[in-house]
């Protein structure tokens, strides 16, 4: 095989051709999708605080809606803020006006078809108010001066006065010790509330329900309210507090984090007591159990159209039986429910209407194998989304060699198909790879057959790795003791993972590791688990183009050898890149010349100042501007060489890097990129913590697509008395890299002719040799032309294309003439490839 430069010339060609050229090529964002639920960043926020069943024109004849408070900044396909409307009939999201600026924590629908909503927020709808808020369908009012910090409860009473709980010890000014009641014009207190509320953080009243005869019970964590002792719950009866037997609990210690009215009458309350969680009923004179109660906390309570009560939490059993943090009480007995809330999925309130279907908010994003982001609709016998999208964060990106792109996360849904953790993106639609097997993955690879490796927490529970084959799911680990962060295929095949683990496969291997198709097997005598155990191990590693390895992470030794965290394994020993870097590195890049870009969270490389990315160039760590202003958790290399960094980055969460300069890509995203692939006929593709890319919903993943496409369109082509010759692109013709082509099938000894025009011609062989075979034409008027002997059956051609986007748009045609020879030299027969149509690219 013979590769040969075409050069010189023909890039006056190809410029001569750059009139045509598209004058902008700035690449755009794809307007993505939403979430099957709502969406909030961050991994341990609890998305979902409180439902409400409203009806927004009260007797009118517009149907019940489910409202949803919490802290989130997208609900299904819509811009939402900490507040939105799901309506059940047309299965639809909307935001309520301006929605608030902070959480939303206590929901409540008012008989006249006004909304309350309470929690930690100043502003609703521009308007300023203090924790507490009235939606009356168009706008957003304050209640007065509002409340001074945190509302957590709400009720209405019987004369449409609503009452208020929570942390804050004023509300309109008035002091009133965590419980306010509103008359709609003025708040005062009830009694003195509880007592020590301001000096005691702990304490709050978190629950309010009110009785027929317009008394009020409060549930929350004090010891005493008014003049009442009473162990986190007592009874306002319009004039007083007191006491309901001995309260529930230790006093101020335990806490009622849940009330609800039976159809009786009766009060139920439950929550955290003492480590027996019961759920009580209060018969008028003393708490009596529902049961043998549960084994964790209660979080919500509702009282179903049929009269039974339901209960989530942090619970798995319920009166002895097992029921998955949702049960039902018909009465005399707990009950599960099919298919509840599993794994890491924490439910914590709770919504119906008046035929049965009820809807569960939380934490979560799977239930009953139903994706769902966080909020979940039970309808008859079945769940169901609220919605559709990508239900929870994608965390890493991988483009396959054929330019599709696999994603992996948390997620059971994924742009509105369903599939487990781990998906393939064709350019048109998603397909899940596998049934299920992960819970979440967090690393990707594609062995040299294209089967996939995938690795992170199974749904069994604890780390693994496992290929799928396009059948099956295959273990390929017996035993791992800590998670898999990055995976990278040699060039001999050979699989290396790298992550927090210290044994892989039966084998001590502290946070590297191969695996060779058969066994495991450590990389020298590594210890890449020495460093700060915040970042401890491999977080990021690139091959080079040589077969060398670069490793990054949070270390600070490579195998006895110095090596802050990056380190090259060379196939035989370990050593550092200069100094290294003064603090983790998390993502690495490889660039055409061999040069490695590296991105985290430093200061430093190689003893130079560097904010956050850095270069080496094989001596030398050099800085890269001014650097990014957040964390670098990913990078990626444009077909250019410009360099795309993403991650904590104010201001667009990405920056662009073109050798001088940094830039942004339009409105960026909204939250953090943790991943990014670039997809050589797709354009580059953005994991993470977003729920908007340049402006568009785009939940966790987005696409950045160029304007000016690159492309290679194949026609024509003959065949010989040996077959036919075929030439195809290795890569595709983008501004400012190499184009690579190929042609197979040729004659171990031949004369190999590459034609490269500016325009395509119809010429037959016949016409000019007279050893041409019938049937093969010229299809490529030879503006550049070049002999050279073929052998090995291929040969490769490459033509540098210069860096601007003026030649954007520029066609290039190519095609090969053969010409075989004998053994004595002699030609045989002239035959040609087929030709290509190859359109120049910007990105």
């Amino acid at each position: 095989m013979r590769t040969i430069l075409c050069a010189g010339v023909f890039v006056l060609v190809l410029l001569a051709s750059a009139s045509q050229a598209a004058a902008q090529c700035n690449p755009t964002w794809v307007p993505g999708q939403g979430v099957p639920g709502v969406f909030s960043r961050g991994l341990f926020q609890d998305p979902v605080r409180c439902l409400a069943t409203w009806d927004p024109d009260g007797p009118g004849p517009l149907s019940n809606r489910i409202v949803v408070g919490g802290r989130f900044s997208l609900a299904g396909d819509v811009h939402a803020f900490n507040v939105a409307e799901w309506d059940p009939v047309s299965e639809s999201w909307s935001a309520l006006g301006l929605s608030v600026n902070e959480t939303v924590a206590a929901c409540l629908a008012l008989p006249s078809g006004d909304l309350i909503v309470a929690g930690d927020f100043t502003v609703a709808g521009g308007v300023v108010v203090n924790r507490i808020a009235r939606w009356d369908g168009s706008t957003w009012s304050a209640l007065g001066t509002g409340c001074d910090a945190e509302v957590l409860a709400l009720a209405v009473m019987p004369n449409g006065d609503i009452v208020a709980g929570g942390r804050f010890e004023f509300a309109g000014g008035v002091a009133v010790n965590g419980v306010a009641r509103w008359d709609g014009s003025s708040w005062s207190s009830l009694g003195a509330g509880v007592v020590g509320i301001g000096s005691n953080q702990q304490f709050a009243v978190l629950d309010l329900v009110a009785l027929p005869n317009g008394d009020l019970v409060t549930g929350g964590r004090f010891p005493l309210i008014g003049s009442a002792v009473a162990s986190n719950v007592a009874r306002w009866d319009g004039t007083s507090w007191s006491a309901m037997a001995a309260g529930i609990g230790s006093a101020g210690n335990d806490l009622v984090k849940a009330l609800s009215l039976l159809p009786n009458g009766d009060v139920v309350a439950a929550g955290c007591d003492g480590g027996t969680y019961p759920v009580v009923s209060w018969d008028g004179t003393a708490w009596v159990a529902l049961g043998l109660g549960m084994d964790g906390c209660v979080e919500d309570l509702i009282t179903m159209p049929g009269g039974d009560l339901l209960a989530v939490g942090v619970f798995h059993m319920a009166g002895g039986v097992a029921v998955e943090r949702l049960a039902r009480w018909d009465g005399s007995a707990w009950s599960s429910i099919l298919g509840g809330f599993a794994g890491l999925n924490l439910p914590s309130s709770l919504a119906t209407l008046p035929n049965g279907d009820f809807f569960v908010g939380g934490h979560f994003n799977e239930v009953g194998g139903v994706a769902a982001a966080s909020v979940v609709r039970r309808r008859g016998a079945a769940w169901q989304p609220m919605g559709s999208g990508t239900s929870a964060s994608v965390r890493v990106l991988l483009t396959q060699p054929n330019g599709d792109v696999l994603a992996g996360g948390l997620f059971d849904m994924i742009g509105g198909t369903p599939a487990s953790a781990i998906a393939r993106w064709d350019g048109t639609s998603w397909f899940p790879v596998g049934p299920r097997l992960f819970e979440l993955v967090s690393a990707i690879a594609t062995l040299p057959g294209g089967d996939v490796v995938a690795a992170g927490l199974l749904n069994t529970g604890g780390p693994g790795l496992a290929r799928w084959n396009g059948t099956a799911w295959c273990s390929i680990v017996s035993e791992i003791d800590s998670d898999v962060r990055a995976m990278t295929v040699m060039s001999n095949g050979d699989l290396v993972a790298g992550g927090a683990f210290q044994r892989i496969g039966g084998i001590v291997a502290n946070g590297i590791a191969r695996w060779n198709g058969v066994s495991w097997s450590p990389l020298g005598n590594a210890n890449l688990m020495l460093g700060a155990p915040s970042n401890r191990g491999v977080r990021a590693m690139v091959e080079l183009p040589n077969g060398d390895l670069i490793v990054g992470g949070g270390f600070d030794v490579a195998s006895g050898a110095v090596a802050d965290g990056i380190a090259r394994w060379d196939g035989s020993s370990w050593s550092s890149l200069g100094t290294g870097t003064n603090w983790a590195v998390l993502s690495l890049a490889v660039l055409a010349n061999g040069d490695v870009v590296a991105g985290g969270g430093f200061s430093a490389a190689g003893g130079v100042a560097a904010n956050n990315v850095a270069r080496w160039d094989g001596m030398s760590w050099s800085a890269m501007g001014a650097g990014t202003n957040g964390f670098v958790h990913s990078l990626a290399a444009l077909p250019n060489n410009d360099v795309v960094a993403g991650g904590g980055i104010v201001g667009g969460g990405l920056q662009r890097w073109n050798g001088s300069s940094w830039s942004s890509h339009g409105a960026g995203t909204n939250g953090s990129p943790l991943s990014l692939a670039l997809s050589p006929t797709l354009g580059l593709f953005v994991a993470g913590d977003f729920s908007a890319a340049g402006g568009n919903v785009s939940a966790f993943i987005a696409q950045l697509a160029p304007t000016c496409v690159a492309t290679a369109i194949a026609s024509g082509g003959c065949s010989g008395s040996r077959g036919a010759s075929s030439l195809h692109a290795v890569t595709l013709p983008w501004a400012g890299s190499t184009l690579q082509t190929r042609a197979t099938g040729i004659p171990q000894h031949a004369i190999v002719v590459p034609v490269f025009g500016n325009s395509s011609t119809l010429l037959a062989l016949g016409a000019v040799f007279q050893e041409a075979v019938g049937g093969c034409d010229l299809l490529v008027y030879p503006d550049y032309v070049r002999l050279m002997l073929g052998a090995g059956g291929a040969a490769e051609f490459a033509l540098s294309l210069p860096n601007t986007t003026a030649i954007a748009g520029s066609v290039l045609h190519h095609q090969v003439v053969v010409a075989e020879l004998d053994s004595q030299g002699a030609i045989v027969e002239i035959t040609a490839t087929n030709a290509l149509q190859l359109t120049v690219g910007a990105f």
